[in-house]
């Protein structure tokens, strides 16, 4: 997934780690991990815009993809449902929660997803 494609899709992790990235590649702006559990493409779809940021995967990574159709569907998570606040406080929700699981787990790549 790269900075400025357009947001066809959502992702979760199912397993592996990812980092969040602007900019060249060369010299990237980290602004943050995804590892099991987490959502990445949400934002894209969200505010129908193009993807805001590049992912790239740090070790083997297992996703799940949904459509921008199917993820729409989805009424508490539908851009009209969410409220602007709503939207601003679902990204820290997430970092915190994969703070969290990486602390409990003492390892972050072996997060438990949340679904079997």
């Amino acid at each position: 997934m790269r900075e400025n494609d357009p947001g066809d899709s959502f992702y979760l992790i199912r397993s592996g780690i990812a980092a969040v990235v602007k900019g060249d590649l060369d010299a990237p702006t980290i602004l943050g991990f995804r590892m099991a559990g987490g959502m990445i493409g949400e934002m894209a779809l969200l505010e129908d815009q193009p993807r805001s940021a590049t992912v790239v995967a740090l070790e083997e990574t297992v996703l799940w993809r949904m459509s921008r159709d199917a993820f729409l569907r989805f009424p508490a998570i539908t851009p009209v449902s969410l409220s602007t606040n709503a939207r601003a406080q679902l990204a820290p929700a997430q970092i915190d929660t994969e703070r969290s699981q990486e602390v409990e787990t003492g390892n972050s790549a072996s997060s438990a997803a949340p679904f079997p």
